[in-house]
């Protein structure tokens, strides 16, 4: 809540300032102004405080709005009609210090309390030796939630921590890791000579159809040609037999009669059938 309260009187300021340069400057661009009235120390001082005031302003809006929250000096216990219970943040940082430094292997750096629209958060930075991570957080957590619940009746909406250190003597094994490794590497070779193997089938299928695709064509073509011969033979034929009939039609030439195999050929009339 004073976050966003705080939020909404920077921009309030900022885009008073704001305005008002905007408004000199218009002014003084189209003449309301003479720029000899700016050779002034009173007019320079007051442009130099706004001017300031307004990078102060917009140096705190950004800050602002990259920070996570409100930092808490206090939180509320008890609140009734007769009164309220509070407790200051060094309280809280005292108990979580106290009980996070018995544990062996873990050293607690910074502790924040952070007020989200959801509640407050406490923050921890650690240290952490010889132990794992997920369980010694867990193990933290549950211990504060008990010491508070417990010590100040107050339970906060979320424990988060930050592992700025890490010494482990955790030791991999490496011969299994490896064995697997060359298991996992031999498997993927397999699976490329595979896909490898697969993709030539399917560029020797694709030729042997493209191929058969051409002789078929081939076929087709001689076929073709072939016929068009033939039309052209049976064509030459029919016009040999037409100039033919033409000759006969044009010189009136009686038909030779060809039943009998043994005939005589007889000579022709000069008279009707002159020379050519």
């Amino acid at each position: 809540m004073k976050k966003r309260i705080f939020d909404r009187i920077l921009a309030v300021i900022g885009i008073f300032l704001a305005v008002c340069f905007a408004a000199v400057l218009l002014v003084t661009i189209f003449g309301g102004i003479d720029y000899k009235e700016f050779d002034n120390s009173l007019v320079k001082s007051l442009f130099v405080a706004m001017a300031a005031l307004y990078v102060a302003i917009s140096i705190l809006t950004i800050i602002n709005l990259f920070s996570d929250g409100d930092v808490v000096k206090e939180i509320a216990l008890d609140r009734s009609r007769s009164g309220s219970t509070k407790a200051t943040a060094p309280v809280i940082k005292s108990l979580t210090r106290k009980y996070i430094k018995a544990i062996e292997g873990v050293k607690c750096t910074k502790i924040t309390l952070v007020l989200t629209e959801y509640g407050v958060n406490l923050r921890i930075n650690l240290k952490v030796k010889d132990l794992e991570v997920k369980e010694t957080t867990t193990y933290i957590k549950k211990l504060l939630d008990n010491v508070f619940e417990t010590t100040l009746d107050y339970k906060f909406h979320s424990i988060d921590f930050k592992v700025q250190s890490l010494k482990s003597k955790y030791q991999p094994p490496t011969e299994q890791l490896l064995e697997e490794s060359q298991k996992e590497v031999e498997k993927l070779r397999q699976l490329k000579l595979q896909k490898e193997a697969e993709q030539k089938a399917k560029e020797a299928e694709m030729e042997a159809k493209i191929m058969e695709e051409n002789k078929e064509l081939d076929n087709a073509s001689n076929d073709n040609e072939s016929i068009v011969n033939d039309k052209d033979l049976e064509k030459d034929d029919t016009e040999e037999e037409q100039i033919v009939e033409e000759y006969v039609i044009e010189n009136d030439v009686p038909p030779m009669n060809t039943e009998h195999k043994d005939f005589e050929i007889e000579e022709l009339d000069t008279e009707h059938f002159p020379r050519t």
